[in-house]
């Protein structure tokens, strides 16, 4: 270490002969400065001999060389020397980019420029960049952190986030903005790296000034999830007031937009329709991030604001020291509450809660005997009329339990009744009737389209309680049924060891064998990892299927598409599906994007009937927006369907054969996510 320290200086020493005093700053032609030199080689790595990366050879401080010009290797001094010389073009084309916008500059904002050219190469100076444009319309307009955050974007290799790139960022920054050589003598930053998980947001790295709370944090948005907020490697969740003291790596936490992040609350819970609900429109959260707590009570202060809110009273600010105090007031001087509760944090029993209840929603009396054993309390009858709420039987027994602690899955039964109740009111004047309401009885609601039920169609028959989770799978409990576990995969699932799949109870693998593009030239490709994964699934014991992702606009291509799947898999033991997988493209230049129902539906009978005739196993692949609305699945239904979606039960009205419940699954010997499916097969 000791003669590294003496060689450095002694490269530095000889820094100031590398600079003639004809180069040195001048108005309008800026030279870089030992100073600037010094802070380039302070974030280079030197190499004394030569070396390769990606067909070209470097040496010293990452110049370029051929590849025996330094037999012998090269000194610091010699390469700090001919890093120099290398320097000149950066040189040139941040003058040049100076002038161009006419820039006012200073020596050590060109410099850190000079490093920043180095380090990225010229790209950074279009317009369209923050930096740039920050440059251009003046630093002064931005705030330094705005400005260190546009520069800390540039620190990525390979697509992922260097950290050695992200410090020497900042540090540029900071020469930037105050000159600083050292990255000593001014103010620190830090940032968040941001592992979206899937999200959608503009930059994965976001700065802050060092020691201090991060006060707000950046929004990802995901289709079909919300965001359950930022946790740290350890599992913390970042919150707004902690400390912004070092870089960290955050990544996003999502919840499926019909699945719940706690693991207390299971979905053939009897509570979990209102939790999902009422935690989805953020009217009530969980005890943590994973945790609702359903079988927790409820204080007076919390029960007074979620019933208050439920009947449709505005929020209330504090009127004393305790958070609820806005509440409980309003709710004395409503008349809800007769005086205050001594202790605001103290439990509510299920008689309090019936009380405040009917009088906040102002319930007529009751108007039918209690048919509770346990209490005849007005409030408590009119809720029940109202259909908020229920009993529990007990030996042939109502009872209402009017004196136990209000749980918190209870409460969310009675605020999601309460937020949906609609006084019936009587005709205020005599005269026509309205028109009576449109007959659905035929019919099913998809998002919001009225669809006539399809007779020939199969219903879904699959008992929604039968379905249930563990370790990560799907499972499906029922006497009438078998089934096996599965994925889907493709070249985007990389390099898969088929014997760990197999060990992790994998039964069988659909494999793409190829596509067509949903460009106007529609080209059928192959999938370039198919012939790897069908010969690794076959060898360690899975049984396999095959899927083709089809861009078909006419029977002609679906035909086509068929039969290239064919020979793709001639010599090959699929016992399981070939399938028709036609998706819908986002893309509004898509070639399939206007195409009608019937076009489609005959595509698939036509892909479907090659494969039959050669002996295979015909499927098609489909999701709901496909299902109810793309495909005319009454002219299809000869075959069998494989349904896409990502819930813990499936919805889907008509029956299928095969689930893809998640896009998100872990599987041992799988790198990253993949498709998991629930095949049914008649019980032997």
């Amino acid at each position: 270490m000791r003669k590294r320290i003496i060689s450095f200086l002694l490269a530095l020493t000889l820094i100031c002969t590398l600079f003639p005093p004809a180069l040195a700053v001048g108005t309008s032609n800026f030279d870089l400065s030992p100073e600037g030199l010094s802070f380039i080689l302070k974030h280079e790595t030197f190499r004394s001999t030569a070396y390769q990366a990606n067909g070209t050879w470097y040496i010293g401080y990452g110049t370029t060389c051929e590849q025996n010009a330094y037999p012998n290797g090269i000194t610091e001094e010699e390469a700090a020397k001919l890093l120099r010389e290398k320097l000149q073009s950066q040189v040139k084309t941040v003058n040049q980019y100076l002038e161009k916008y006419n820039i006012t500059a200073n020596q050590p904002k060109f410099d850190a420029l000079v490093s920043f050219t180095y380090s990225l190469g010229s790209s950074w100076t279009n317009p369209t960049y923050r930096i740039s444009n920050y440059l251009i319309d003046g630093l002064e307009k931005q705030t330094d952190v705005e400005i260190v955050d546009a520069m800390a974007v540039w620190c990525h290799s390979n697509g992922k986030v260097k950290d050695n790139y992200l410090q020497r960022r900042i540090d540029e920054a900071r020469l930037l903005l105050y000159g600083d050589y050292s990255s000593k003598d001014s103010p620190s930053f830090v940032a968040l790296i941001l592992d979206k998980n899937g999200g959608t947001l503009e930059n994965d790295t976001v700065c802050y000034p060092a020691d201090t709370t991060y006060g707000s944090l950046p929004t990802v948005t995901r289709s079909g999830y919300r965001f359950n907020g930022w946790f740290t490697q350890d599992g913390k969740k970042l919150t707004e007031d902690q400390k912004a003291t070092q870089h960290l790596n955050v990544k996003a936490q999502w919840v499926s937009d019909d699945t719940l992040a706690f693991a207390d609350v299971k979905s053939d819970d009897w509570f979990y329709p209102y939790i999902f609900d009422l935690t989805k429109s953020g009217v009530i959260n969980g005890r943590t991030p994973t945790s609702f707590a359903p079988s927790g009570t409820l204080t007076f202060g919390e029960a007074t604001k979620l019933i208050l809110l439920a009947a449709g009273y505005d929020a209330q600010k504090a009127t004393g020291p305790h958070w609820a105090s806005g509440y409980i007031s309003f709710a004395v001087k409503s008349g809800f509450l007769s005086s205050n509760p001594s202790n605001f944090d103290a439990s509510i029993n299920r008689l309090q809660i019936a009380q405040l209840a009917a009088k906040a929603l102002k319930l007529a009396p009751p108007s039918k005997p209690s048919p509770f054993a346990d209490t005849t309390d007005s409030s408590v009858l009119s809720l029940y009329e109202a259909g908020i709420l229920q009993g529990t039987y007990e030996n042939n027994r109502l009872l209402y339990k009017p004196s136990s602690n209000i749980t918190r899955a209870e409460i969310s039964a009675i605020i999601w009744r309460m937020e949906r109740y609609k006084p019936e009111t009587p005709d205020p004047k005599p005269g026509p009737k309205p028109d009576p309401e449109p007959d659905h009885s035929n019919q099913i609601l998809y998002k919001d389209k009225w669809l006539d039920i399809l007779p020939n169609v199969p219903k879904n028959t699959y008992d929604p309680k039968l379905f249930y989770q563990s370790d990560g799978y799907t499972y499906y409990k029922s006497n009438a049924y078998r089934y096996e576990t599965g994925v889907d995969v493709s070249v985007y699932q990389g390099e898969i060891d088929w014997y760990q799949v197999k060990d992790a109870g994998i039964d069988y693998a659909i494999i793409r064998a190829g596509g067509r593009g949903w460009s106007t030239e529609g080209n059928i490709y192959a999938d370039k990892n198919f012939q790897k994964n069908i010969e690794g699934a076959l060898k360690a014991g899975l049984k396999v299927g095959v899927y083709f992702f089809s861009q078909a606009i006419s029977v002609e291509e679906a035909i086509e598409e068929a039969r290239f799947t064919l020979d793709q898999i001639k010599g090959y033991d699929v016992t399981y599906p070939v399938v028709f997988d036609w998706e819908i493209v986002s893309n509004k230049e898509a070639r399939t994007s206007k195409l009608d129902a019937a076009t489609l539906s005959a595509a698939a009978n036509a892909f479907c009937r090659e494969v039959e005739k050669a002996g295979h196993h015909p499927m098609i692949y489909f999701n709901s927006p496909c299902g109810y609305l793309r495909y005319d699945l009454s002219k299809i239904v000869q075959y069998d369907f494989w349904y896409a979606q990502y819930y813990s039960v499936p919805t889907f009205y008509y029956g299928f054969d095969m689930w893809q419940y998640t896009s998100s699954g872990q599987v041992p010997g799988i790198p990253g996510k993949v498709d998991l499916n629930l095949y049914w097969l008649p019980k032997s």
